[in-house]
């Protein structure tokens, strides 16, 4: 799929990264080991119709669970990250009650 897709569209390149998944209550933590770049958490929250503001919340708790409250979101893609060479800390975790996605 890869092929066709860079034969029709174009490439600007490709991610090598190792995922692990990880729940919370109703919230998907993902760490991502990217090449190149460093270690990576995402956070993603269900949300029901109606339910934004408690995703909201439940998302701002998983964050200091994850000692994470204080850390900087970046918004770029890791394809940005990696061809501009920005350097990246290593994601520190002090999680706890976390399940990992088996």
């Amino acid at each position: 799929m890869a092929h066709v897709l860079a034969a029709a569209m174009g490439s600007i390149g490709s991610v090598r990264k190792e995922r692990t998944v990880y729940y919370n209550k109703r919230v998907r933590i993902n760490i991502d080991r990217v090449d190149g770049l460093g270690d990576f958490v995402e956070l993603e929250a269900e949300c029901r119709e109606g339910e934004k503001g408690e995703a909201l919340r439940l998302l701002e708790a998983t964050k200091t669970a994850l000692g994470l409250a204080n850390g900087r979101a970046i918004p770029d893609s890791y394809i940005d990250l990696i061809s501009r060479k920005v350097p990246v800390r290593p994601a520190k975790s002090k999680g706890r009650g976390l399940s990992r996605k088996k």
